[in-house]
C-alpha cells in the first residue's frame, strides 16, 4: 500500500516504513505520520499482527498527546 501524500509504505512482509520530513516543525510531522498511520489501519484486516501494531501506535500516540497537554500546561503556569 503507497500513501504517495505521507510517503508511508506497508510492506508485505507486515513492517511500515515512514520516511521522516526533513523540516524542523516536529509536530507537524509527528501529526502527518499518524495521519498516515491512521489511513493504513483503516485499510488492513481484523484481528491480525498488523491490527495489533496499529493499536500499540494508537497508545504511543495518545502518550504523546497527553505529554504535550502537560507540557503546556507547565509552560502556562511558568508564565503566570
Amino acid at each position: 500500500i503507497q500513501l504517495s501524500m505521507h510517503r508511508a509504505l506497508l510492506t508485505s512482509n507486515e513492517t511500515v516504513r515512514l520516511p521522516v520530513p526533513t523540516h524542523k516543525n516536529h509536530q507537524l510531522c509527528i501529526g502527518e505520520i499518524f495521519q498516515g498511520l491512521d489511513m493504513l489501519k483503516n485499510q488492513t484486516v481484523r484481528g491480525g499482527t498488523v491490527e495489533t501494531l496499529f493499536q500499540n501506535l494508537s497508545l504511543i500516540k495518545k502518550y504523546i498527546d497527553r505529554q504535550k497537554e502537560r507540557c503546556g500546561e507547565e509552560r502556562r503556569r511558568t508564565r503566570q
